[in-house]
């Protein structure tokens, strides 16, 4: 089951996707008439979000449909259900109602602020997000200090689980910490229970998390002509495609039913996009030819090994990199790096920040606007320029 874009052209369905079946072959449903008759019960997810001069709220919801239930009846629903949740955003009802769940009368351990927190975040930030911030919670700092109160907290303790962190991870891993426990302590002292936030305090260790892989124009010749060369299927075919700038999760999660080679396109789905947006790309004629030979009767183009029904593993990967790197006599790169050699051979050619960004898929506040605009064929044809520089 996955969720696919609501965009009716005489409905309201601002914000609005669906739930389907995997097989559904459309990216977004601009018809009522688009919608199959279901077999069972559906669900629709709706995103409210309203902007002030300082600050933008958002809340999601999502309800399930009898499955005779038509989808205009549903939209219509939603409708009724965006009305009142924007008045709610508009007079601060559900910023209050955050604030009122705390409760003043006795104290609060951080592990229970924290699951009431996270979850205050669920119809806000994706579900992945959610659950790496679960994960990280958990993982450093539930049995560490989470059974403490609230205002016992200390500039030491969070120092600590800094300083073990180092230890173990990178310092962008460290800097998680602030980013979930800071907003927390903020509500908290919103709320009068404690008087400053400790976290504030803490030391990090200063990072710079982009990566300028500097490998020689031969160097990256060998680099690709080792991919191109690896004997060794499905492997080959899937670093073809992440010398094209994608992100590994991107290439796994890939299935048939985003490939359109009447257009000569694949689709990158929000659910695996790191944007949290779809965005389409341009198939080259390597990885058509790549296609064209692959079984297409699976659901993903590359399956696990042993269960064509799941997409295969990245830790899968790991081991052919190496091999990838030993033939092309190279070492320390990371898998990762491929985008970034990308980026930085567009940059040496002259293409602009919005083609560049289009290619790779980034997508930040600042460069949204300037980049969203930029057509498939122009981000296609900059790819090509790249891949005609390793070209002998």
């Amino acid at each position: 089951m996955k969720y696919i874009k609501l965009n009716l052209k005489n409905v309201d369905s601002k914000g609005m996707s669906v739930s389907v079946n995997d097989d559904f072959a459309l990216k977004e449903i601009t018809d009522i008439k688009q919608f199959p008759k279901q077999k069972t019960n559906y669900k629709i997810t709706l995103r409210v979000t309203i902007r002030d001069e300082y600050k933008k709220y958002q809340k999601k919801i999502t309800k399930e449909f009898n499955k005779n239930q038509t989808l205009y009846q549903a939209v219509n629903i939603m409708n009724a259900e965006k009305v009142a949740i924007r008045d709610s955003l508009k007079d601060g009802t559900i910023q209050k109602e955050r604030i009122t769940k705390i409760k003043k009368d006795s104290p609060t351990t951080l592990n229970e602020a924290f699951d009431k927190y996270i979850k205050t975040k669920e119809s806000v930030l994706k579900d992945k997000t959610i659950k790496s911030y679960k994960s990280f919670y958990n993982s450093w700092v539930r049995n560490a200090i989470g059974t403490h109160y609230l205002k016992d907290i200390t500039q030491d303790m969070l120092q600590q689980i800094v300083n073990k962190i180092l230890l173990q991870r990178a310092p962008r891993t460290a800097k998680t910490l602030k980013e979930i426990l800071s907003p927390l302590f903020k509500q908290y002292i919103h709320a009068g229970l404690i008087q400053q936030n400790p976290i504030e305090l803490v030391i990090f260790k200063k990072f710079d998390n982009t990566c300028n892989p500097e490998l020689t124009d031969d160097e990256i010749k060998a680099l690709y002509k080792a991919i191109r060369e690896y004997p060794i299927e499905p492997y080959r075919s899937i670093f073809v495609f992440l010398g094209y700038g994608r992100r590994v999760n991107e290439v796994l999660s890939l299935k048939w039913s985003d490939i359109n080679f009447a257009e000569d396109t694949y689709t990158i789905q929000s659910d695996s996009n790191k944007a949290g947006k779809s965005m389409t790309y341009g198939l080259s004629k390597e990885l058509k030819d790549i296609l064209k030979y692959k079984d297409r009767k699976t659901t993903y183009i590359f399956h696990a090994i042993k269960d064509k029904t799941k997409k295969m593993h990245n830790d899968n990967l790991k081991r052919h990199w190496k091999h990838i790197l030993d033939n092309a006599k190279l070492g320390g790169l990371r898998i990762h790096d491929l985008r970034h050699i990308v980026g930085l051979k567009l940059v040496n050619a002259g293409e602009s920040l919005e083609t560049i960004a289009a290619v790779l898929g980034h997508t930040t506040t600042s460069i949204t606007k300037r980049y969203s605009k930029v057509r498939t064929q122009t981000a296609t044809n900059a790819t090509d320029k790249f891949m005609d520089m390793l070209k002998d």
